[in-house]
């Protein structure tokens, strides 16, 4: 049992690695062999002066460069304006009454005016 207790502490110091892969293998090889041989770790009672490793982890530089990229302006498709009667694909809200609009009923869409009953919809024009 000292072997593995051995090994289980070599695996933990590994576990703040600054090579990430390194400490992630060693995590997993660690939670492996503490599932296998049943090994409860606690921490010491406050005030006992035991330390743990703390993990070398690189510092990050100063100053840190963002570079915002441009989007490209947003560029609706031909004959925006355009009605469609279709059925909706959601539930949602007519904007000519203000009331509920229920998945696969008929409606009046346009991408720049919403969605409107079929009655509302006559009723706008």
């Amino acid at each position: 049992m000292d072997d593995v207790l051995g090994k289980a502490q070599r695996l933990l110091a590994l576990t703040t690695s600054s090579n990430i892969d390194e400490a992630r293998n060693a995590a997993l090889a660690l939670a492996r062999i503490i599932r296998a041989h049943g090994i409860v770790l606690s921490l010491p009672p406050e005030g006992r002066g035991t330390t743990f490793p703390t993990p070398n982890v690189p510092k990050p530089p100063g100053v840190q460069v963002k570079v915002k990229v441009p989007r490209r302006p947003y560029t609706p498709p031909i004959n925006v304006d355009d009605w469609q009667k279709i059925k909706a694909k959601f539930a949602g809200y007519c904007k000519g009454c203000g009331k509920g609009i229920k998945q696969n009923t008929p409606i009046y869409w346009s991408r720049e005016k919403g969605a409107y009953h079929p009655v509302c919809f006559i009723n706008a024009k």
